[in-house]
């Protein structure tokens, strides 16, 4: 087999049977404008407002994955203090640690798929300091 038909081969696999040159060359201006614009971003400076979103964004992720794990560590006190029981006895029961755990994830869900297009309508900054005030709410008062 020939150098050109091992390229038309390979071409032809990666882009659906299509063994065009111009295909090719798109691909590879795509790659490079692709790392142009990596390298230009990892060529800016780090200032006040990257530190203040980086500040933001991991806050928001500290309070998400806490509140995750928060299930974990809390369910044995409820059980102990006799508020759960260490089974659910029907498939939907409230009573168990498994109904507590998946109550926090249905919450999860249910904001997610009802609240999710709310940050296109706001906006994303808009959207994630009012999740973060009510968030922050809902923990003073709880």
């Amino acid at each position: 087999m020939s150098s050109a038909e091992g390229t038309g081969a390979t071409v032809g696999t990666l882009y659906g049977g299509i063994s065009d040159a111009r295909t090719e060359s798109s691909h590879r201006s795509a790659e490079r404008t692709a790392a142009e614009v990596a390298a230009r971003l990892d060529r800016l400076p780090a200032s006040r407002y990257f530190w203040k979103v980086i500040l933001l964004v991991s806050l928001g992720g500290w309070f998400e994955y806490y509140d995750l794990i928060f299930t974990g560590y809390i369910a044995p006190g409820l059980t102990k203090s006799g508020l759960l029981t260490t089974t659910t006895t029907t498939f939907f029961g409230y009573t168990g640690i498994a109904g507590f755990i998946a109550a926090t994830f249905s919450g999860l869900f249910v904001g997610t798929f009802f609240c999710g297009r709310l940050a296109d309508y706001l906006g994303r900054r808009a959207a994630f300091t009012l999740s973060m005030i009510w968030y922050s709410l809902a923990s003073l008062i709880g």
